[in-house]
């Protein structure tokens, strides 16, 4: 029997790649999409959502770094999910706007 070493970081994702790319979330009165938003406000926005530290250092390292990708953004997205913290993501910009409290 092949026994192999898993992390307790290792997971399978609950955000899929997809949706996170197609995504996105309010943060600050403003709709941002995931993919193209500017990485200050994508970090801003996770912290706000995570107060506390990761416990996976390599997740700090990743959101302390200047610029983020979308490969990036999504692996953080998927952690916030499996620490009980998320930002919500809207499947388009539309419905993200309806979200915002002007609309309402």
């Amino acid at each position: 029997m092949n026994k192999t070493r898993t992390s307790r970081y290792t997971y399978v994702p609950i955000i899929s790649f997809e949706k996170a790319q197609e995504s996105y979330f309010i943060f600050d009165g403003s709709v941002h999409s995931v993919a193209e938003c500017d990485s200050e406000v994508f970090r801003t926005a996770v912290r706000d959502a995570r107060y506390k530290r990761f416990d996976n250092p390599a997740t700090e390292n990743l959101i302390n770094r200047p610029d983020s990708d979308i490969v990036t953004r999504w692996y953080i997205l998927n952690e916030l999910c499996r620490l009980n913290s998320s930002i919500k993501l809207y499947p388009s910009e539309e419905k993200a706007m309806h979200r915002l409290p002007t609309h309402n």
